[in-house]
């Protein structure tokens, strides 16, 4: 008797559970990006790129249901943080931002460098040399946030490639950029924005950081979705998958 009790009990219990398990399960998580080529290339209907991909197999094997939202970098960091079942990627990870998402990382490991005019005479050899000049970067850049607190002037434009442009046009005096993504706007012929084509831009005069870029999930998400989704990721570097995808965009790890 105790225990035909016990099961009357039970059963509804683990039956409401399974249901919220499910709809746990079943429910959309927005991804918010930001154009940033070859992390995340906007197209007329799809955005494309290294990211979009990885993301594509990690949340295909986690059988988690997402939808792709392309937003400027600084309101994505806000959505993020504030919209439950609301992501955002690829961001850098930092102190400062650590304790404001649960991480599903890495996605992408940045290396950050100072590019110049090619007839400059600009030089660098440590991070210190750039503090006398302005420096062009985008909102909500992990890399500008790391600077402006210790006195780098800062110029910031609302995507990476206008930071590039005002390089171009004497408004800035260094872009600081991943280099992987500067590389890809410089090679790239169809990168033009003002008649100006980002021709001319050679190397980093210094490469200075690298940091882990990840996706960022806000708070509310329950801790089994992102489990899953970080036990996808890491099977993908294991098979040799995320290594794949790098090497279709053409970027060696």
């Amino acid at each position: 008797m105790p225990g035909n009790k016990l099961s009357l009990i039970l059963c509804p219990l683990l039956l409401t559970l399974g249901c919220w398990v499910s709809q746990v399960a079943s429910q959309m998580i927005t991804v918010i990006t930001y154009e940033e080529a070859p992390w995340v290339i906007k197209g007329s209907k799809l955005a494309t790129g290294l990211v979009p991909d990885i993301l594509q197999q990690m949340f295909e094997r986690s059988g988690i249901k997402y939808r792709l939202s392309i937003r400027p970098a600084k309101r994505s960091l806000l959505m993020a943080e504030r919209l439950p079942f609301h992501c955002i990627v690829p961001v850098e990870r930092s102190q400062e931002r650590e304790s404001t998402y649960r991480w599903i990382s890495p996605l992408v490991i940045s290396r950050y460098g100072f590019f110049s005019m090619p007839m400059s005479s600009i030089q660098l050899d440590t991070l210190l040399d750039a503090k006398p000049y302005r420096i062009g970067s985008y909102l909500g850049s992990g890399i500008a946030e790391y600077l402006q607190p210790f006195g780098f002037k800062v110029e910031l434009a609302p995507r990476n490639e206008m930071s590039a442009f005002k390089l171009l046009r004497g408004r800035v005096d260094l872009w600081a950029s991943d280099i992987d993504a500067a590389l890809y706007l410089i090679q790239d012929s169809s990168s033009e924005l003002l008649g100006h084509k980002l021709i001319g831009i050679g190397k980093p005069k210094l490469v200075f950081f690298t940091t882990i870029r990840a996706m960022g999930c806000h708070r509310e998400i329950p801790q089994q979705l992102t489990q899953k989704l970080q036990q996808s990721l890491n099977q993908m570097f294991l098979d040799g998958t995320v290594a794949k995808i790098y090497k279709k965009y053409g970027i060696e790890r």
